[in-house]
């Protein structure tokens, strides 16, 4: 390498973690802004608030699965024939 590309990487990995160092910072703000938020709908005993502030940090849960079909199109509902089909699978 020469020394052009030498400074243009050094500089480089300065921003880099100035930018990551910066982020972090934002994020455990965001996180104690949030936590202070939630803390006090409990102690006001907002649930609708509660649940809607932790459904901001972790997303909307789930809602099921999708069914596994074997090859004669039934549902397989019980844990031996899921056991059997995953052992199948290469």
């Amino acid at each position: 390498m020469d020394l052009r590309t030498d400074a243009t990487k050094t500089a480089f990995l300065r921003c880099h973690r100035l930018l990551q160092q910066r982020l972090r910072e934002m994020q455990d703000a965001w996180m104690i802004r949030k936590a202070e938020e939630i803390q006090g709908y409990a102690d006001r005993n907002e649930m609708k608030n509660f649940f809607k502030a932790i459904k901001a940090i972790y997303g909307p849960r789930m809602k099921g699965t999708a069914s596994l079909h074997n090859t004669s199109d039934r549902d397989i509902a019980n844990s031996e024939a899921l056991g059997r089909a995953l052992q199948k699978c290469p």
